[in-house]
């Protein structure tokens, strides 16, 4: 369905038109610049969305929450260590209607990521490359991820062993002091 137009003309472009058309929610707009007559620059704007519409589409590649991949988180519990990284959203592209490849995105996290994590969060993207065009999703965390207290509860016994070494030293160091003085006195 055509619904936009504009011709012109002018000495050096010639005859001009842009115009735009909608089908089935793939929207193209074509540029005819030096046609010949006002009639060829309508036949060649046709002849361009004809083109476009028998062998390009509008695909969906990536669904809203799809799982693209399951990660490990460092410092996370064991019960939620593992997420699911999803699409935040739709992605649609323009393919080739011979384009038979398989839409896999690429993959790119947030440097340094760790627990704690919140369901939605945005942890990285997805890139999308097709037919020379670059699309891109964000990419959300599908449950929360708690973080663990392993490494306080080790700091935190290292510390106390550390503190019952010292005490012991102490105390060994406080001993022999007494038995020196009390070996001066026998003497």
């Amino acid at each position: 369905m055509l619904h936009g137009i504009k011709t012109g003309s002018t000495t050096p472009a010639g005859e001009c038109l842009l115009a735009s058309s909608n089908k089935d929610d793939f929207e193209l707009i074509s540029v005819v610049l030096g046609a010949g007559n006002t009639n060829t620059r309508f036949a060649d704007s046709i002849s361009l969305f004809n083109y476009g519409y028998n062998n390009y589409s509008m695909q969906e590649v990536g669904t809203q929450n799809q799982t693209v991949q399951t990660i490990n988180v460092k410092g996370a519990t064991k019960n939620t260590e593992k997420l699911d990284i999803l699409l935040q959203e739709n992605v649609y592209a323009v393919v080739s209607k011979y384009n038979t490849s398989a839409f896999l995105p690429e993959i790119k996290m947030n440097e340094n990521l760790k627990a704690p994590i919140s369901k939605g969060d945005i942890i990285g993207i997805a890139t999308y490359k097709i037919d020379g065009t670059t699309y891109t999703c964000n990419l959300i965390a599908n449950q929360d991820v708690k973080s663990s207290k392993m490494f306080i509860i080790i700091a935190g016994i290292i510390l106390v062993l550390f503190v019952l070494l010292l005490f012991w030293k102490i105390a060994d160091m406080n001993k022999r002091k007494r038995k020196k003085l009390y070996n001066k006195i026998r003497i």
